[in-house]
């Protein structure tokens, strides 16, 4: 983990309350349990003598150009970590250049989201309720969103990422729905544990936006969601939120992009904490990386400048990382700069 990055956790744990911080580092992992390796199991091989004075980190994703490889995962119930929340996150991602994807469980509103990040990806849930999934989706283009990362990963959900008693769940269900929390069914907003990726497909072909699905592990599930009709998929664990025992995604990230073979985008997030972690998952395949938690640290310790400080230490340090690597672009990011341990 970069030291910068370190310190900004360290702030955040004194900041927040013990009840939001266990909310922000919740795991299904036992008491113990070792994680692995993860991205530390590889090691770069790199190439000398390769001209380097200029790194270009640009990406298209989408087909719509990023400044960065890096974008900021969704997190939601940012006003917990900060008062300004996930608009002090959009700030930060314009701010930095990077793609903020924001969740369905934002509490702040789209419009002042789009206002301070014109241009953005909406994470959503397949709620129980289709016809409030689709004007969340709908309010969320009319405000900037220009993609759809629908979460496909969880079904229920698990009980370590509930909010611990007093904290509550203000509305973020409902913050952005335009309806009043006290007319809607307790289970309406609730994930749809029938949904399917046909519910996906048609969800995104309703509201006219390209759409990933992100939890994905498997290289027979990616292949079944560019089938019916997504972009691409997100290799992803959900922080090891959701599952016990779940694959770290650094160990399906390569089995994913040989089975995807081409025919769509696959990215990743899980466990990036520094260049080298990036230049790894970019080298395996990914399109983009997602930064998950680190942002929060960040949200938590200074806001706004807190988020813009862990994306750029990260955005810097893989530019320097490629430097040292020999690589001028990432598309020249390939799996023969790595070595497995």
């Amino acid at each position: 983990m970069l030291a910068a990055i370190a310190e900004l956790r360290r702030q955040a744990q004194a900041a927040l309350s013990p009840q939001v911080w266990e909310f922000c580092e919740a795991s299904t992992d036992e008491p113990g349990e070792d994680r692995g390796p993860g991205w530390a199991r590889y090691r770069v091989l790199p190439h000398v003598l390769r001209d380097v004075e200029s790194v270009n980190l640009d990406v298209d994703a989408f087909g719509l150009p990023l400044a960065t490889p890096l974008v900021i995962s969704p997190t939601g119930y940012q006003t917990f970590f900060h008062s300004e929340g996930e608009v002090a996150t959009a700030a930060a991602a314009r701010a930095t250049g990077a793609v903020m994807v924001v969740s369905a469980r934002s509490t702040s509103r789209f419009e002042a989201i789009g206002a301070a990040c014109p241009e953005w990806w909406l994470q959503v849930y397949l709620m129980r309720d289709k016809v409030l999934t689709q004007h969340l989706v709908e309010r969320a283009k009319a405000f900037g969103a220009n993609a759809l990362v629908i979460t496909g990963d969880t079904p229920y959900l698990a009980s370590q990422t509930r909010f611990a008693a007093g904290l509550g769940t203000m509305t973020a269900h409902t913050v952005n729905l335009d309806v009043d929390a006290a007319a809607i069914d307790a289970g309406a907003t609730a994930q749809d544990p029938s949904a399917t990726i046909d519910d996906a497909a048609r969800l995104a072909d309703e509201v006219g936006l390209p759409f990933v699905v992100k939890g994905v592990l498997r290289g027979d599930d990616a292949r079944g969601c560019i089938a019916a009709g997504a972009r691409g998929v997100v290799v992803s664990n959900h922080g090891r939120r959701q599952l016990s025992r779940v694959a770290a995604t650094a160990d399906c990230l390569a089995a994913v992009v040989e089975a995807v073979g081409g025919s769509g985008e696959v990215h990743v997030d899980g466990g990036i904490r520094s260049g080298v972690d990036a230049l790894t998952a970019l080298a395996l395949g990914a399109r983009t990386v997602g930064i998950g938690r680190p942002v929060l640290w960040g949200l938590a310790a200074n806001g706004g400048a807190g988020v813009s400080e862990v994306m750029t230490a990260l955005i810097d340090d893989l530019r320097a990382t490629m430097a040292r690597a020999g690589v001028q672009q990432v598309v020249d990011l390939t799996p023969d700069l790595l070595h497995s341990l």
